[in-house]
This record gives structure tokens, sequence and C-alpha cells, in this order.
């Protein structure tokens, strides 16, 4: 019964896992249009346990005349 507990929690991060890899996978298809980076910065995170790192980008597109902007850099990042 214990162990089971684990299981559960190893296949739902399998499946999460999972997920975002499909959803990466479905956003090759999409189209393409040209963009511009407006920000790009690489954020240190220091705590008790050490030091991890981040990217932050933002940036703007156009797609039929309408500009939008952005700061996802992947799924699931």
């Amino acid at each position: 019964m214990f162990i089971s507990v684990f299981f559960l929690i190893g296949f739902g991060l399998l499946g999460t896992g999972g997920y975002f890899f499909w959803q990466g996978r479905q956003a090759q298809r999409w189209p393409t249009t040209e963009g511009r980076l407006t920000a790009c910065e690489l954020v240190e995170n220091r705590s008790g346990d050490g030091c991890t790192w981040r990217v932050e980008v933002s940036y703007t597109y156009t797609v039929a005349d309408r500009l939008y902007e952005g700061t996802r850099l992947a799924f699931g990042y």
C-alpha cells in the first residue's frame, strides 16, 4: 500500500512529461513568423539549498497586421 503512493506519483510525473513532449512535437507543425526579441535575461535564484538559473525572455511578433507579445520560452518551462 505504501509503495503504491510512489508509483502513482511516478506515473503522474511521467504523464506530465509525456504531455509536454507531445505539445512540443505538435508545435513543430505550427506556422511560423518573424519575431523580435525585446529582452533576454539569465536570472539567478539563491537559496539555502544552492543556486538555480532560469532564462526570462520577452518578444514581439506580428500576425495579420496585429502585434503580439510573449514570454513563453517552451512548454513546461
